[in-house]
């Protein structure tokens, strides 16, 4: 995956993964840096980093975000929360992603079943081939 293909998309950036966001960090040359503050028992706490719009976990983030939309809950401070919130402001919604594990794409699957439903336009780009573009 290009990152720089990831920056110049227009719109707000949300990077999920601690793999990820390392390598983004390492790319912008900027520091990864972890929030407490609104720390939940069953969400890993925002990441921050400059360049980015928000950085989180990945796997335990996004099944929350996933349940969050079935349910339609409303939203706090944490990670899940803060991702929902720009997940459902959003008209268009590109995922671009590496290489994902079965339960990864299952994951990504029933996440972009729930935006599709709210009339959410969703493009998923598998990253591992943009070096090509």
């Amino acid at each position: 995956m290009t990152i720089s293909f990831f920056f110049n998309l227009p719109g707000k950036h949300i990077v999920c993964g601690g793999t990820t966001a390392n390598l983004v960090a390492d790319y912008l040359n900027k520091s990864l840096t972890v929030d407490l503050v609104y720390y939940r028992d069953d969400v890993p706490p925002v990441g921050k980093m400059e360049g980015v719009d928000l950085v989180t976990e990945g796997i335990l983030t996004l099944t929350r975000v996933k349940e969050m939309l079935i349910k339609r809950e409303r939203t706090g401070r944490d990670a899940a929360s803060l991702v929902y919130s720009m997940l459902c402001a959003a008209e268009e919604i590109c995922f671009v992603c590496g290489v994902l594990s079965d339960e990864k794409k299952l994951l990504l699957a029933e996440i972009v079943a729930c935006l599709q439903k709210e009339s959410k336009k969703v493009t998923v780009l598998n990253g591992t081939s943009l070096s090509e573009r």
